[in-house]
């Protein structure tokens, strides 16, 4: 029931929330029984580049929904280093 999303850009935190219905509506995995919970959205980024709209944007989302923010050092690339977690 999660979804990882590793961007600080805004538009991936709407198509983060919205992944659960097409994979719903087309039967993506057949055979095997989704959970009817709301999915956990990990938004993952550098800790420095979220987009400054993203606390604005989760406002909007369904309530039900759970989002967590993590936040990556900036040398991200070289070994994950978790040094925010929202």
């Amino acid at each position: 029931r999660s979804h990882c999303c590793i961007s600080g850009r805004i538009s991936l935190t709407s198509r983060a929330a919205s992944w659960q219905l097409p994979i719903a509506r087309y039967g993506y995995f057949q055979g095997v029984a989704l959970q009817q919970a709301p999915p956990l959205v990990y938004l993952v980024a550098p800790a420095l580049r979220f987009h400054p709209a993203t606390d604005d944007l989760l406002k909007y989302l369904s309530p039900e929904l759970e989002v967590a923010r993590v936040g990556l050092a900036e040398g991200w690339r070289r070994g994950l280093h978790v040094v925010m977690r929202q």
